[in-house]
């Protein structure tokens, strides 16, 4: 005797369980947003799916003052040490990628496309004006929380 996969304890269900499942799906493509403040102009940014994103979050708002370094970013120290749980062993830097690099537990804002590196923890993504980061100077940033 076969039995129908719909038949038995589950039976009457697939219809809750093919929603659960949906929701499941949206809720996986909404990535979560941020804004990144720089000279004036707020920038949208998307965040990674990680621990090391989600700790940063909850630390929102935060304003930073943030060093060039090698003239391809911008680095600080956050607030306090991000996590490095389940991390990447690396990512590859694109201008526009918040990262955490992970052996100075500082953060860097990428302008200017860098490769691989090891240590590096994908943060947050930035789409546009990367033009406001690239000098050799120094630049307040504030990192917000949006409403969206």
């Amino acid at each position: 005797m076969s039995r129908s996969p719909h038949s038995g304890a589950l039976a009457g269900t697939g219809f809750f369980y093919r929603s659960y499942l949906s929701l499941i799906v949206f809720q996986a493509s909404q990535k979560m947003k941020i804004c990144i403040r720089a000279h004036g102009q707020k920038i949208p940014a998307t965040l990674e799916d990680n621990l090391t994103a989600q700790h940063f979050y909850r630390l929102l708002p935060m304003t930073l003052n943030m060093d060039d370094f090698g003239g391809k970013e911008k680095i600080s120290d956050p607030p306090e040490p991000l996590t490095k749980e389940g991390a990447p062993e690396g990512a590859l830097a694109r201008a526009g990628d918040l990262m955490l690099f992970a052996p100075w537990g500082n953060l860097a804002l990428f302008y200017r496309d860098h490769g691989y590196a090891r240590g590096l923890i994908p943060i947050a993504r930035m789409e546009s004006h990367l033009d406001l980061f690239v000098s050799s100077g120094s630049v307040q940033v504030q990192f917000l929380k949006t409403e969206e």
